[in-house]
């Protein structure tokens, strides 16, 4: 991969998207001669053991950065300026987990991150988000459908802010920040997430990438119940 950063930084490419390339057996199979032609067989060969490529995609990350590219891949765990220049060109773009967790890095440093936070920084246009749309809860049964067969709550959900919450608390949605390596969900001695005063979940941020170790108890802490 380091061998093509030259061409790149030559042709002004900084913005990267890395994502593991999903390949099986079965759906190689069905693939065109023209489909195929697009890739060498030991790119087909390295990417089949899908856990294989993912690590080598979450191992590249850190090296793209090194060499002064702008990345992004959902749910990695790092600051990333990769919508900074995106965001000069086109002004409004819709938000995105970077928001808050550039917020951390810059604002938190230390300490609780709670869903009011997340809210404020991720959304501008409060009223739009925050007003009843007959069918915003189905957009749970799209990205989640086992999780919204589950939930009597989701299907109350009619606003958007009510469908960001929901995922903010759940720890099954890909989505939500307490599947994100540089969260913690605070949680009490009986291991029970502690709730802020709105029975929302709270994040515990300090840098670190916890691969594990996804909880922690932070008694007597300052910042609990903000």
């Amino acid at each position: 991969m380091s061998k093509i950063f030259p061409s790149l930084k030559v042709l002004g490419i900084k913005h990267i998207c890395t994502e593991a390339l999903h390949l099986n057996a079965r759906e190689v199979s069905t693939f065109t001669t023209a489909r195929l032609s697009h890739f060498e067989q030991d790119e087909i060969d390295y990417c089949l053991p899908r856990k294989t490529f993912q690590t080598y995609v979450k191992k590249i990350i850190p090296i793209l950065i090194k060499n002064d590219f702008h990345v992004v891949k959902v749910g990695m765990p790092f600051y990333s300026d990769f919508f900074t220049d995106i965001k000069k060109v086109f002004g409004k773009i819709f938000s995105n987990q970077y928001d808050i967790i550039n917020f951390a890095f810059n604002e938190i440093k230390t300490g609780i991150v709670t869903f009011d936070d997340f809210y404020n920084v991720s959304v501008d246009n409060k009223s739009f988000f925050e007003r009843n749309f007959k069918y915003v809860n189905k957009y749970l049964v799209k990205a989640n459908i086992h999780v919204w067969g589950e939930s009597d709550g989701a299907k109350k959900i009619f606003s958007l802010k009510g469908v960001l919450n929901f995922i903010w608390n759940h720890d099954k949605i890909n989505s939500s920040l307490r599947r994100n390596q540089l969260f913690r969900t605070v949680v009490d001695d009986n291991f029970n997430p502690i709730l802020d005063k709105h029975n929302n979940i709270q994040l515990y941020f300090d840098k670190g990438i916890y691969p594990t170790e996804r909880i922690i108890n932070i008694k007597n802490c300052c910042y609990a119940n903000k």
